[in-house]
């Protein structure tokens, strides 16, 4: 296993993915869930900023080929200089936020639900990243839309007349 600044870019990626995946399945256990959750996003968040501050130092160019998307239109993912300072500086403001986040989510336990909240703040982040990290059209655009749908709906969360958006 080759570890580079671009494997631990898309090791955390897929960590925060398979984070919101598994929140459905903990949601009997609010406090387990938001816990863990932002625990496992800290640590992806604090992974992609060394992989930035890597990849800004080393200056090496890494090129990935994702064989998802369209037929015949995988994703192109890079890791450069420029994107491994944007990584850098994505991976520290989300490590700080999810850090925060497992105290300002005991403020909703018991009140309601946060598995939609943990679930779409993992695709917000995960999003973010692989925007920086786009080296295509689709990949980007696939990206910036899972990166904004989720901001979407990190802010529902917050509204405060109506019903809950989702009762996940």
């Amino acid at each position: 296993m080759d570890l580079n600044p671009l494997a631990i870019s898309m090791y955390s990626v897929l960590l925060l993915l398979l984070t919101a995946l598994s929140a459905p399945f903990l949601r009997r256990s609010q406090q387990l869930l938001s816990t863990t959750s932002f625990i496992l996003a800290a640590v992806a968040s604090a992974a992609v900023t060394a992989a930035g501050i890597w990849a800004v130092a080393d200056g090496t160019v890494g090129q990935l080929v994702l064989p998802i998307g369209l037929p015949d239109l995988p994703f192109h993912l890079r890791l450069d200089a420029l994107s491994g300072f944007f990584l850098t500086v994505v991976g520290l403001l989300s490590s700080f936020v999810s850090v925060y986040s497992i105290g300002y989510v005991r403020g909703f336990l018991g009140q309601r639900s946060v598995t939609s909240l943990v679930i779409f703040y993992c695709l917000f982040v995960a999003g973010m990243l692989m925007v920086v990290m786009a080296d295509d059209a689709l990949c980007f655009l696939v990206s910036w839309e899972m990166m904004a749908t989720a901001s979407y709906f990190l802010v529902m969360f917050e509204r405060k007349t109506g019903g809950q958006l989702f009762s996940i």
